[in-house]
């Protein structure tokens, strides 16, 4: 199955807390130092749309080198 031409967004739970998941809107800057920002509306207009798996993959890589507020295991992606 091909998943070049597909939309993917990422969904994410830090620690594993339920009730802290939300949908990836970017990274901020907050005083604990950078975070990867969330929504709890999946359509919300602020939710990051990825053309494709490795787009996707590669913003993966990108929030787990910057972002001090998730771990590898924080991360799932959804084809939207």
């Amino acid at each position: 199955m091909k998943n070049e031409n597909s939309k993917y967004i990422i969904k994410i739970i830090p620690h594993s807390r339920l009730d802290l998941q939300g949908f990836y809107t970017g990274l901020a800057e907050t005083e604990e130092g950078t975070i990867a920002a969330t929504v709890q509306d999946e359509e919300n207009t602020q939710v990051k749309v990825f053309d494709g798996l490795q787009a996707a993959t590669e913003e993966y890589m990108y929030i787990l080198a910057n972002a001090v507020n998730i771990t590898r295991n924080d991360v799932c992606f959804l084809k939207k």
